[in-house]
């Protein structure tokens, strides 16, 4: 996975997975669970096309829209060729990484440094 990286210091989670470690040990399996639900859960949000937080996507801009109704009728926003659309999930010890292979997954998620400046998309 390129780009970014987000994390997320949750102490109730935290205390709820040392509970969960505490009765069955290993937590690969759990969080294997969750891998499987945040892919359903990415797939649902770009079918209905929003945030996790459920406000829409920002519309595509006019001149863009055009451009793309040429090459991609049926395309919906952020779905050109749909490599963003394709996520995946690996853990890595304690660690749950979901993430793109995309080079430019990081510049929809935390925008684009130019000039000193960040534009997002």
């Amino acid at each position: 996975m390129t780009g970014g990286r987000i994390t997320v210091d949750d102490q109730a989670v935290i205390r709820a997975l040392q509970r969960l470690r505490a009765r069955v040990g290993d937590l690969r399996p759990a969080l294997e669970d969750m891998g499987e639900y945040l892919l359903r859960a990415h797939d649902q949000r770009f079918d209905r096309q929003r945030a996790p937080d459920g406000s829409p996507w920002a519309p595509l801009s006019p001149r863009y829209r055009k451009r793309k109704a040429k090459a991609r009728p049926r395309a919906g926003i952020l779905e050109r060729e749909g490599h963003l659309r394709r996520l995946a999930w690996q853990v890595a010890g304690e660690d749950l990484l979901l993430g793109t292979a995309t080079v430019y997954g990081a510049t929809h998620q935390l925008g684009q440094e130019k000039r000193g400046q960040i534009y997002f998309f």
